[in-house]
């Protein structure tokens, strides 16, 4: 494993990057609140085989945070994941994404179909969804939450206590899983360690993609697509099945696991497996 940066036009990403640079590259988007460190245990493991990057988001991890007026809306983030694909150009790429990196993966496959050779969601099937009619209660608190001053960051005396923290908060998760990742989201404080992520992302969205609007993106992905579906995870059952149905080429794999499978050692050695027999079938 080595760290890597990228220089883009919004500030500079940072990443974690495992196997050789002359290999098949995968890119790897982590969830809401994670980071590159999410991929502890995939990356090693696709790393034998491929060039795996992981970055950390614009916001989270060691990445810069977006300037001041920005905001982190799921359809502003492809501004970032355009140019983190340029930095890799002449190459083909294969986009994984868990959760909100799923998501991120899947609208950007849909948007620049030709630059994307395959697409693996982790626990991921798209956005949240307003209808229509909602749309001004969206707004409203929207608009309302980013008035509020930015919240007091929590100060912990030390790593462990911050991993107890997340654990809390995420009842799944085992403190082991979840370690890489919270101790890639620490900066020393006075009194201890606070979180580095952007205290922006915790804000409501002002917008939502309607349904419709969804199911126009996920009609576009024609790539080959592999699914992997935390048993105990969070996609809802009809999400997967009106969603997957709109995918022509998806493949849905059902993985023993939470929501953050791959964090774990039975699911990500799984998740890996099936990762690399589906790139393999593409004859890359």
């Amino acid at each position: 494993m080595k760290e890597i940066e990228l220089a883009l036009s919004q500030g500079k990403v940072a990443g974690l990057q495992w196997g050789d640079d002359d290999k098949p590259l995968i890119i790897a988007l982590h969830g809401w609140l994670d980071n590159a460190a999410s991929f502890h245990r995939l990356g090693p493991l696709l790393g034998e085989h491929y060039r795996f990057v992981a970055v950390d988001l614009p916001g989270h991890g060691h990445s810069d945070y977006l300037q001041p007026g920005a905001a982190y809306y799921i359809w502003e983030s492809l501004d970032a994941l355009y140019d983190i694909c340029q930095c890799f150009t002449g190459q083909d790429i294969h986009l994984l994404g868990h959760s909100m990196g799923g998501v991120m993966a899947g609208l950007y496959s849909a948007t620049f179909p030709q630059q994307i050779k395959s697409l693996i969601l982790i626990d991921s099937m798209g956005p949240i969804t307003t209808s229509a009619k909602q749309a001004p209660e969206q707004l409203a608190k929207g608009i309302l939450e980013h008035r509020k001053p930015a919240p007091v960051l929590k100060v912990f005396r030390c790593l462990q206590d911050a991993i107890d923290a997340r654990v809390k908060a995420s009842q799944t998760l085992q403190g082991e899983e979840i370690a890489p990742v919270v101790e890639r989201n620490l900066i020393a404080t006075e009194g201890g360690l606070c979180w580095r992520t952007d205290p922006r992302l915790r804000r409501a969205s002002k917008v939502r993609f309607t349904e419709d609007q969804v199911e126009a993106f996920w009609s576009n992905i024609k790539i080959p697509v592999c699914g992997v579906v935390a048993e105990q995870g969070i996609i809802p059952s009809q999400w997967l099945q009106a969603r997957g149905a709109l995918i022509d080429k998806l493949t849905v794999n059902r993985v023993a696991g939470h929501h953050h499978l791959h964090c774990q050692t039975e699911g990500a050695e799984t998740s890996a497996n099936l990762i690399h027999e589906f790139l393999k079938a593409l004859e890359l």
